[in-house]
């Protein structure tokens, strides 16, 4: 079972960090690994929608497919990972600290399948890495539009 979780303080008020992070054609920008998003069917905001990632992790070019779970504006996005080398759940949290700042939080829950299986302590590590990363560069892109 792989739980990676992360956190970061963005100075930008909580509806704009969660525009930001909604916009599927943002996603390459901060998402690290992320090459291309795309919505499958549905409204990628709505519960049910079916979104696909081409994703670059630990060496390997594959597609991802969310199935949206939960979508509460300004509050949390929850998508069901339904393919790729990770299966499980991710979960978008957001929380207003003041008018100016907001804390936004990804937990990533699953296990992995495949070729990752055999190196499942290493995959977690890099999901870890992956992650921390990606917060590291919504924070970085969104302080810097001020």
């Amino acid at each position: 079972m792989i739980d990676v979780r992360s956190s970061r303080e963005i100075t930008r008020a909580l509806p704009e960090v969660f525009e930001f992070m909604a916009d599927l054609d943002k996603l390459p920008l901060w998402l690290d690994g992320v090459k291309e998003a795309k919505s499958i069917s549905g409204d990628p905001r709505e519960v049910g929608a079916l979104i696909a990632h081409e994703n670059e992790f630990m060496g390997q070019t594959f597609e991802s497919r969310f199935e949206v779970l939960d979508w509460q504006d300004n509050s949390c996005m929850i998508f069901r990972v339904l393919s790729g080398p990770l299966r499980g759940e991710s979960r978008e949290t957001f929380e207003a600290i003041d008018g100016q700042t907001t804390r936004v939080e990804i937990q990533v829950v699953g296990d992995v399948v495949g070729l990752f299986k055999a190196g499942r302590w290493i995959a977690g590590r890099a999901a870890q890495v992956q992650l921390d990363r990606s917060l590291d560069n919504l924070k970085e892109l969104l302080e810097a539009e001020r």
